[in-house]
């Protein structure tokens, strides 16, 4: 089964042997080819503790990231966007919605549009491969290179199974509205439009297909619309196979799963003894 990764989005932690070696694990056991669309600046986490409230940062040289891609993963295509490339393909909604303070922009998630713009252009170098060598992937899967992966074989089972899309959203992070966007993947043609957002994120932001309205730019929730608009079904992985890393320290980042896990666990617990109450109240009212 021809299959293919897309690496997208900064670099950021990346460059990390333990996150990088964890993908190319990945590649290895899906017998992936790899494309990779990223930014002229490695950039931080906005996340992260060492924010500085600017997503296109850290001025590692142009040089240094197109050595880093070749060397470690020589993808089968890579491309590497600046903001004059991204700025040129702006239409009047995009823009209007940019044109306010970097706080502004990350509180009201439109950093989305810079995300579905690197996702389009992942996509395009492998339709560009695909149109060269006269063939088609039938799974794709999408995940960014700050990415620390625990469980491969899951996401193998999962990409290989009958579901034509899945997702990470599992523990701490669940929630039924949502398209969890840092690692998805299934069937070429599903991937395909949910890559090309950036097409249609006018239409999406202002969609009622998602029950969530808070945050209209968020990039989960438009990934979601866009599935109850295409009438697709997003399945998720059962296990945590995986969280970005954020911080430059992995010890703290392993310190934050390990809190996030328990947090995860005593909810579960919770769930479970408030459905017990439930079925044992519905028992004796009958």
């Amino acid at each position: 089964m021809k299959t293919a990764i897309i690496i997208s989005g900064q670099i950021r932690t990346g460059t990390n042997s333990k996150i990088y070696n964890s993908i190319l694990k990945l590649i290895e056991l899906l017998d992936a080819d790899l494309f990779i669309s990223t930014w002229d600046k490695l950039g931080i986490s906005y996340n992260s503790n060492i924010n500085d409230k600017n997503f296109l940062i850290k001025n590692e040289s142009r040089d240094f990231i197109n050595n880093f891609i070749k060397n470690i993963y020589n993808p089968k295509k890579f491309t590497i966007k600046t903001s004059d490339d991204f700025e040129n393909e702006l239409n009047d909604f995009k823009k209007n919605l940019l044109n306010c303070s970097k706080k502004e922009i990350i509180q009201n998630k439109y950093t989305s549009i810079y995300q579905s713009y690197i996702l389009k252009e992942g996509w395009n170098i492998l339709k560009d491969f695909e149109d060269l060598n006269n063939f088609k992937y039938q799974k794709v899967l999408r995940l960014r290179p700050d990415f620390l992966l625990s469980d491969h074989y899951e996401i193998k089972n999962k990409l290989f199974s009958n579901a034509s899309l899945v997702h990470i959203n599992t523990e701490w992070c669940y929630s039924p509205n949502r398209v969890y966007d840092v690692l998805f993947g299934g069937d070429r043609y599903v991937m395909e439009k949910l890559f090309l957002l950036w097409n249609n994120y006018d239409l999406e932001f202002n969609s009622d297909y998602s029950l969530d309205r808070y945050l209209p730019a968020d990039m989960c929730r438009m990934l979601i619309s866009l599935c109850f608009r295409n009438n697709i079904l997003p399945y998720r992985f059962e296990t945590v196979v995986g969280d970005i890393v954020r911080e430059e320290d992995l010890n703290d980042h392993f310190s934050k799963v390990s809190q996030r896990l328990k947090k995860g666990i005593k909810k579960d617990i919770l769930i479970i003894k408030l459905i017990r109450k439930i079925i044992y109240y519905l028992k004796n009212k009958i």
